[in-house]
């Protein structure tokens, strides 16, 4: 009886000591979730970085794997989002480069059904090259490769009415620039 005593006089001990140095939630670092923090611009671009500080005008970082420290401003910036999990959304709408006028109206389409009793002009290619420091989606790739078909098939015959797209082409090769092609073909009324 007298060995239990003394065990469960230590086990308390022993409990109450590793209660006040035990450490808090504030004192633990959170588990990291992603290599590197991400900025994602306005532009839809996102950005591997290590974020340097935030004041209230920009956010200084510098690019994955250089030590160069560069800043945005804050207006330029979607969301950052830290390698601890942690999102910090700035509110600023995501900008889409802006098609002319008469490529807007140009219609885009995967259905043969929707140029059966129209006139086919010519085959036209839009493409559009990334940069290897950025993060892009393929649906984002194809869009913009989508935008820049519009203009070209605008360019070589203002009649253009509706593109029917045949074959869309994303490439991400290491060490190159991430790239999509879009080669679809022209119709008219």
């Amino acid at each position: 009886m007298h060995h239990f005593l003394r065990f469960a006089l230590f086990s308390v001990f022993f409990l109450v000591v590793k209660g006040l140095f035990a450490q808090d939630s504030s004192q633990v670092a959170a588990p990291k979730r992603y290599g590197s923090d991400l900025i994602a611009t306005v532009t839809g671009d996102t950005l591997l970085v290590n974020i340097k500080k935030i004041t209230s005008d920009y956010v200084s970082f510098s690019l994955k794997g250089e030590r160069f420290k560069q800043k945005l401003q804050k207006s330029a910036i979607s969301t950052v989002v830290f390698k601890d999990g942690r999102v910090e959304d700035f509110n600023n709408p995501i900008i889409v480069r802006k098609e002319s006028e008469g490529a807007a109206k140009i219609k885009v389409t995967n259905s043969e059904e929707d140029v059966f009793v129209l006139k086919e002009i010519a085959t036209v290619e839009g493409q559009y090259v990334g940069s290897i420091r950025n993060l892009y989606s393929d649906d984002f790739l194809k869009k913009m490769a989508i935008i820049n078909l519009k203009e070209v098939a605008f360019r070589n015959d203002p009649r253009v009415k509706v593109l029917l797209i045949k074959k869309v082409s994303i490439t991400r090769a290491f060490g190159e620039d991430p790239s999509a092609v879009v080669t679809a073909t022209a119709y008219t009324r």
